[in-house]
Formats: structure tokens, C-alpha cells, sequence
């Protein structure tokens, strides 16, 4: 924009708001934690208090990763199942690895209620522990 001198302006523009991250510094977010709870930083009861605010978070997030990993896991179980189910359902005599017996016992396996009820119990626990986290 040029002005009745000729001088040109700085233009201005509104930044687009971003979400704050976590500094990440632990000992920085209790110092905060502890201020806003109005806490002594001194107080040996307020660093106890914080220290186990932490090992509670973090072992939280340990269960959220060893819980992802077993639905995961799971999931890559049954989709690899189904898959070796219907190969040997659907390939030729001479190309079939899995006996009678073992065919249905996989069968049995991959259609009870059971495998089906702790898949969805895995997952909804994951999700409850994601909806508590948020």
C-alpha cells in the first residue's frame, strides 16, 4: 500500500491459531502444576505428589502402547487367518497345507463368539482409555 508520500506501509495479517504444544520438560510442567494447584515448589510433600503425578502418566502411557499393540496384533492374527481359511478352501487339492482337523479347528476359532468378544473388548478398552486421555 503506498501512502499520499509515497512511503510504503507494512501490511498486517492475523496469524491462523495453532494448537500449544507440551513443552516437554518435566520439571518445567510440574513447577506449572504445582503453581497452579498453589502448591509449595519447596514443600517435599508437593515434589512426592508430582513425582507420582508422573510415574502415573507415564505408566498410563505404557499401558496405552502394550494395549494398541495386542489389538494390532490381533487384528493382523484374524486378517491372516481368514486369509489362510479361505486358501485352503478355495485353492486346489494339491496346493492345501492345512489338514481336515486343523481347518476346522481354524474355522471354529475365526467363527466363535469368543474370538469375536475379546477383539471388541480390546477395542473398547483402548477407546475408553483414548476418550480418558482426551
Amino acid at each position: 500500500m503506498n501512502s499520499s508520500n509515497d512511503e510504503k506501509q507494512d501490511s498486517f495479517s492475523i496469524p491462523s491459531p495453532e494448537p500449544i504444544e507440551a513443552s516437554g520438560d518435566q520439571k518445567a510442567e510440574s513447577e506449572a502444576a504445582a503453581l497452579a494447584f498453589n502448591l509449595p515448589l519447596e514443600s517435599a510433600r508437593t515434589a512426592r505428589r508430582l513425582a507420582a503425578l508422573s510415574n502415573q502418566e507415564k505408566l498410563d502411557g505404557t499401558v496405552n502402547r502394550v494395549l494398541r499393540w495386542l489389538i494390532w496384533t490381533a487384528f493382523c492374527f484374524a486378517v491372516l487367518s481368514f486369509g489362510v481359511l479361505f486358501w485352503n478352501m478355495l485353492a486346489p487339492q494339491c496346493l492345501v497345507f492345512l489338514s481336515p482337523e486343523r481347518l476346522t479347528d481354524l474355522r471354529e476359532l475365526l467363527f466363535s463368539g469368543a474370538f469375536g468378544a475379546g477383539l471388541a473388548a480390546l477395542w473398547r478398552s483402548q477407546s475408553r482409555r483414548d476418550e480418558e486421555s482426551n
